[in-house]
């Protein structure tokens, strides 16, 4: 395996002035697998998305929120392939960690 750092910072806003900003830390070029570092302010919510590979969110700061509960600070969730979503941040914002492979893609409500 090897590990490159990319250091890609990618924001993005959902139209109300909350905002994440995801940076990718490491790509493994064999495996397809990333590590990110997600920050998302206070009522960031994400478009509704499928996943294609199973992914596993590790909570670092702040709640982390979605229809299958609320994970603060500590918490592990993992969201297997094929998991529908979608996710938000608690009232101070959330800070995870993301490791997956493959991609998630829009889908329609």
């Amino acid at each position: 395996m090897i590990f490159m750092p990319k250091n890609r910072i990618i924001q993005s806003s959902n139209g109300n002035g909350a905002t994440v900003e995801i940076e990718i830390l490491y790509t493994d070029s064999d495996s397809g697998f990333t590590l990110q570092r997600q920050t998302s302010t206070p009522g960031y919510l994400s478009e509704r998305h499928d996943h294609t590979e199973r992914e596993v969110v590790y909570v670092v700061k702040g709640i982390l929120v979605d229809e299958t509960g609320e994970y603060p600070a500590g918490k592990t969730k993992i969201n297997e392939k094929g998991f529908i979503h979608r996710s938000h941040s608690g009232p101070e914002g959330c800070t995870i960690l993301v490791w997956s492979r493959g991609d998630h893609a829009p889908v329609e409500k």
